[in-house]
């Protein structure tokens, strides 16, 4: 892809091929993933958490950001024996949550995670996935799968989504070669996103500096 000078993002045309030229897949997310949640049986109470070190992570809603990111700035801990549980939502590397429950529709896909981890009952985790995992995971933040998500999702009372209506979705998808080209150009852009999210934060924490150094 060769952007010229002074063009915006917005003004690359998304339907990007990468001098592809084969037709796209249309297939039953259900056809391309397994989708699991906490059981209700299996659900727990406060009194299930533990403090860091005692435990592993559970991941809800809160730990997922409007960007699609994991975010463990709050992070809560489960029992060992509750997470020894149900080791079909134990959380590993290249796995994808999504969150069923109001707010209904983040993902986040886990990377460089180095501790034990599930989740609770407002996501499900989506594991074996026959795609390129990342590349499921751009699709499902994908503008066109999460309006497919919220209008299927429950009006009345919680907003949530079932794992059977989930399952009946569908997901658009290329070869296996042009899903890796996409992640790789999603990725680097991904990165300078980080980039400008790390210099934004640093130059706010000097401008509080020097706030605090004029007003004393």
């Amino acid at each position: 892809m060769v952007m010229k000078p002074n063009t915006s993002p917005m003004d690359v045309q998304v339907n990007l091929r990468f001098n592809f030229e084969d037709d796209w897949n249309t297939d039953k997310i259900g056809n391309n993933c397994e989708v699991f949640g906490r059981i209700g049986f299996r659900g727990y109470t406060v009194d299930d958490l533990v403090d860091k070190g005692e435990g592993a992570l559970t991941i809800g809603g809160k730990h997922i950001s409007k960007n699609f990111q994991l975010d463990l700035s709050d992070p809560e801990y489960l029992s060992l024996e509750k997470y020894e549980e149900s080791p079909e939502i134990k959380i590993y590397n290249g796995d994808v949550l999504l969150v069923k429950t109001a707010p209904v529709g983040k993902v986040c896909y886990i990377e460089n995670l180095n501790e034990k981890a599930t989740i609770n009952p407002q996501l499900v985790v989506l594991k074996n996935i026959k795609l390129n995992n990342k590349f499921f995971y751009y699709y499902l933040t994908s503008n066109l799968f999460q309006k497919d998500l919220h209008r299927i999702k429950s009006t009345t009372g919680i907003p949530t989504i079932t794992q059977k209506e989930l399952l009946n979705l569908n997901i658009i998808y290329p070869s296996l070669e042009e899903q890796e080209k996409i992640v790789n150009l999603l990725s680097t852009v991904d990165k300078k996103i980080e980039s400008i999210d790390l210099n934004l934060k640093n130059t706010n924490y000097f401008k509080k500096g020097l706030l605090q150094q004029m007003f004393v």
